[in-house]
């Protein structure tokens, strides 16, 4: 584990809804029919756009792993966020703050999970 610690403040309603993104994403990418969605093709781009039989090939080597990975590192990203499950919210008590503990080697896992989250939404509300 690495010697620094990183501290989020947050409050409680975003990292519940937080929580609810990454549930969504992790069912996305652990999907059975993980080829039939745009938002998966966006995660995993075409390594050559030029060549269909070559990007086919490339495709069924590495998509499987790197999505695997994806849901590897969510399912990380999301056990740093158990101290913002449970609370059931009334008024002020959803912008009461609380603090993620990210452990240093976890930072990676949550940039790379966070820029795919930013990806997927993109992809549904139709950003290219």
């Amino acid at each position: 584990m690495s010697e620094h610690t990183i501290v989020l403040p947050l409050a409680v309603i975003e990292g519940q809804h937080l929580i609810e993104l990454l549930d969504q994403f992790l069912l996305l990418v652990d999907a059975p029919e993980r080829d039939a969605d745009a938002a998966l093709l966006r995660l995993t781009p075409s390594a050559y756009p030029d060549d269909e039989q070559a990007d086919a090939d490339y495709a069924a080597l590495t998509r499987a792993d790197l999505l695997d990975r994806r849901s590897t590192e969510a399912a990380l990203v999301r056990a740093d966020l158990a101290a913002f499950e449970g609370d059931d919210l009334h008024g002020r008590d959803a912008m009461r703050p609380r603090d993620a503990i990210i452990p240093g080697d976890h930072l990676d896992p949550w940039l790379r999970t966070l820029t795919a989250l930013r990806l997927v939404l993109a992809s549904r509300i139709g950003v290219e």
